[in-house]
């Protein structure tokens, strides 16, 4: 098998060969390196090759399947780990033991070559830290790959892997995989582990999962990895049904919302991008759906900011003074990011009653969208307000940046995804279309543990737009 007829199939379909015979998994590993080699120059998406790979259970309903994981957050026992930042270089942090969503992606079979580039403590929309530098887009490599999740993005896109981990705070799933052309999604939150060692990080807004390049390889993952674990904080129970069976059935007369400016009170979507959510909708209404425009969603923008902006603060000084002190340092910009310090420094200011009150901001905000969604299936909206992010434009290291003024031009860019972090309803990035020679696709949410509503959606979508077929220039099986 050489490049080009790996590259051409998706996580399940490599599994059918190992199971069949016709290829082994250390033969898909040796492609996955090769690919690195051939791509990771130019795109730098990857931290860490793990010169012995963590295989999975060969038994595993994707076993043998090269994959990699994000540099933060998910542990794997023995690999390093930086988290983006300059504090954590020279491989002095592994964790003594793997996170539960590790082991269950190992159980499903998965060969984990890698951990792949993130933005310092995921507090970013692009993938451009100081400690590893800029993760270039596979489609045109003067842009971002989107953020925090850019590295595996860029990866899957690039052919080098079919599917990657990646973990989501405010988008950081959803914004790569609409970058990179890919299919994104975020879980409800308690759908996928994160234990256990975190249960509700950044006030329960992350969820982790992976992104992929077809609909089935998310839907057979997700079969794989989703449940309680023990002493979930949040046990949302598995579904009756398999995902990867229920978009085998195309859902019909769903009740469905268009909302081409995304977020009421939120920054305008670029035409493009709202222009992709109309034909969408479009395409949706042909299929049998029922759709509505509703121009954006109702919202309070000012109450969700001022939670978010605490919890990101707060989620800052953990994290800064936290391994500072494991380290035995004081806190420096030799060490950390200009508006990451910044952040840290904001954190320290952010009460107790000021965190009780953005729970309380929180709980409205959660019982708002929940009586917005009893009226529709879901929900389709751009997946954030302007297309191709130029690298650089969204500085961590600003060194002239306060960290309000930082916060609100991540925030503004990166507008559509972060509401359903709040709310933890799932939501997912869905390739459909090319502008001006990138992707631009569209995020579909619902309501909290409907992913089988968003998959199908999305499997139809597919067959729809083909985007299975498109390549960008870097890729392992181009010239």
């Amino acid at each position: 098998m050489n490049l080009e007829e790996y590259a051409a199939h998706d996580a399940v379909g490599l599994a059918e060969l190992v199971s069949k015979g016709e290829i082994t998994a250390d033969e898909l590993v040796a492609l996955a390196k090769e690919g690195i080699e051939k791509t990771n120059p130019a795109l730098n998406f990857l931290v860490r090759e793990i010169e012995v790979p963590v295989k999975g259970d060969a038994s595993g309903a994707m076993g043998g399947v090269p994959f990699m994981v994000k540099d933060i957050l998910i542990q794997a026992a023995g690999v390093p780990q930086t988290m983006g930042s300059r504090a954590l270089a020279g491989d002095i942090f592994s964790a003594p033991h793997s996170s539960e969503l590790f082991k269950r992606f190992q159980k499903a079979g998965l060969t984990t070559i890698g951990r792949t580039a993130a933005p310092e403590f995921a507090f970013n929309g692009t993938t451009e830290p100081v400690a590893n530098g800029p993760t270039c887009n596979p489609w045109n490599t003067s842009i971002s790959a989107g953020g925090s999740s850019g590295g595996s993005a860029a990866a899957v896109a690039a052919g080098v892997i079919p599917l990657a981990h990646g973990n989501d705070g405010g988008g950081s799933l959803r914004i790569p995989a609409a970058a990179c052309g890919l299919v994104g999604l975020k879980p409800s939150r308690g759908r996928t582990p994160l234990g256990p060692d975190y249960q509700l990080p950044l006030m329960g807004m992350v969820s982790e999962f992976a992104m992929s390049r077809t609909t089935r390889d998310s839907a057979v993952l997700l079969d794989l990895v989703n449940g309680p674990e023990a002493n979930s904080f949040v046990p949302l129970a598995k579904p009756e049904i398999l995902y990867s069976e229920s978009i085998k059935r195309p859902m019909t007369g769903l009740r469905i919302a268009i909302a081409p400016q995304g977020f009421k009170g939120e920054k305008p979507t670029q035409k493009a991008l709202s222009d992709e959510v109309r034909r969408v909708g479009n395409l949706l209404s042909s299929m049998g759906h029922n759709v509505t425009d509703i121009i954006h969603i109702p919202f309070d923008p000012e109450q969700f900011h001022t939670a978010n902006y605490r919890f990101w603060m707060s989620f800052l000084a953990r994290g800064v003074y936290g391994l500072a002190q494991a380290l035995g340092v004081e806190p420096n910009t030799e060490l950390f990011e200009t508006c990451t310090l910044r952040g840290a420094e904001a954190g320290l200011k952010i009460t107790a009653p000021m965190i009780e009150e953005g729970i309380q901001i929180m709980s409205g905000i959660c019982q708002q969208m929940g009586t917005f969604f009893s009226a529709y299936d879901a929900v389709v909206l751009p997946p954030y307000a302007n297309l191709a992010l130029p690298l650089g434009d969204s500085n961590q290291n600003h060194p002239d940046w306060t960290i309000d003024q930082y916060y609100d031009e991540l925030f503004a860019r990166f507008n559509s995804t972060a509401p359903f972090n709040m709310t933890g309803q799932p939501a997912i990035a869905v390739p459909t279309g090319i502008v001006d020679g990138v992707p631009a696709g569209v995020q579909i949410a619902s309501s909290v543990a409907r992913e089988d509503i968003l998959l199908n959606l999305t499997a139809q979508l597919e067959e729809a737009t083909n985007w299975t077929a498109r390549r960008p220039g870097i890729h392992v099986a181009n010239n």
